[in-house]
C-alpha cells in the first residue's frame, strides 16, 4: 500500500524484470470532478514544497518489498504522457518516459478542433521530448535526467520491441510533429537509435 496526500494521476507506468516504476507528476485530481467537469477541468497543479511525494517515482518491488519514493528536484517538474519502456540493472532504474513542460491535462485549448485549424497557434504548440530518467538505488545519490528525441521537434506514442520490454533497449520508434523543426503538421514516424545515435 502506498499513501499520498492528493489523489495522484498517473497516465503510464513502468516495468521491470523486479520492480513497478511509477512516475508521480505534480498533479492531482478529485474524483467528484470527474462527474461534474470536463476532463480537461479535472487535473490541477500540486506545489512540490507542499506535498513530499508530488514530484518524483515510487519504485515497487514486484516481491512485496518496501516501496522507495524518489523526489525530484522542484525545477525539473515530471510533466509525462506515456512510457517508453523501463529496465533496471544492479545499481539503478531506468525509465524514459515522452515529457511536457507543464501539466499537459490542464484545461486549455491548444486541443481543440479549432486551435488545430488555426495554423499560427497551432506552430506554437509546445514541444514534448522524450527524457530518461536514471534512478539510483541507493538513495544518497540523485537521479539524473537527459533528454533523448530531438528538442526542436514533438515526440510522443513510443513504442519498442516487445521482446526488449523490461529490458535494455537500443531503439524507439514514436509519433513526431514539428519533423522540419517548423510545422506541427510536418509529421513522421521516428525511429531512436540510443545505443549508437540517429
Amino acid at each position: 500500500e502506498i499513501d499520498y496526500e492528493t489523489s495522484p494521476y498517473m497516465h503510464s507506468f513502468g516495468v521491470t524484470s523486479r520492480r513497478i516504476v511509477l512516475p508521480r507528476m505534480p498533479v492531482k485530481f478529485d474524483l467528484m470532478d470527474i462527474l461534474r467537469k470536463p476532463l480537461s477541468g479535472v487535473f490541477a497543479d500540486v506545489d512540490p514544497a507542499h506535498d513530499s511525494k508530488a514530484n518524483g517515482f515510487e519504485i515497487v518491488p514486484l516481491d512485496g518489498g518496501p516501496a522507495m519514493w524518489r523526489q525530484l528536484p522542484a525545477e525539473e517538474k515530471l510533466y509525462y504522457v506515456h512510457t517508453v519502456n523501463a529496465y533496471e540493472n544492479a545499481t539503478d532504474v531506468t525509465i524514459d518516459l515522452t515529457t511536457c513542460t507543464a501539466n499537459p491535462f490542464v484545461a486549455n485549448d491548444d486541443m481543440t478542433f479549432s486551435a488545430h485549424l488555426n495554423k499560427s497557434r497551432r506552430d506554437e504548440h509546445a514541444l514534448d521530448v522524450v527524457k530518461r530518467f536514471v534512478i539510483p538505488l541507493r538513495e544518497d545519490r540523485p537521479v539524473s535526467v537527459s533528454v533523448l528525441s530531438d528538442p526542436l521537434s514533438s515526440t510522443d506514442f513510443p513504442k519498442v520491441n516487445p521482446g526488449y520490454q523490461g529490458k535494455k533497449h537500443c531503439f524507439y520508434w514514436a509519433v513526431q510533429w514539428f519533423h522540419d523543426q517548423k510545422s506541427y503538421a510536418s509529421m513522421a514516424i521516428t525511429k531512436q537509435d540510443l545505443c549508437y545515435g540517429g
